[in-house]
């Protein structure tokens, strides 16, 4: 069974761990910025029939659309630094 499992150091543990964020990061890259812009279209079609018709339950689901696009979204632009930062505390 040891076999199986090798040790690692923590410098190869942190090369491991870099690629695989780098490569995750470069994986959502390709689509998330399609699917954060249907986001926002579907939250601002959604905000604008609850105005206009006053549907309440419309104008609380555009707004949560919008915020949660907004944040992933944000997050997907910080996730250079974070990865950076998760490289250097783990060194």
């Amino acid at each position: 069974m040891n076999e199986l499992i090798k040790p690692v150091s923590p410098d190869e543990f942190t090369s491991i761990v870099t690629k695989l964020l780098t490569a995750l990061l470069n994986m959502v890259q390709n689509f998330i910025k399609p699917i954060s812009t249907l986001g926002i279209a579907v939250a601002i079609l959604l905000l604008m029939i609850g105005y206009i018709f006053h549907v309440g339950s419309a104008k609380k689901l555009g707004a949560s659309i919008l915020a949660g696009t907004g944040f992933v979204f944000i997050l997907y632009l910080l996730a250079p630094y974070i990865l950076g930062v998760v490289y250097n505390s783990i060194k």
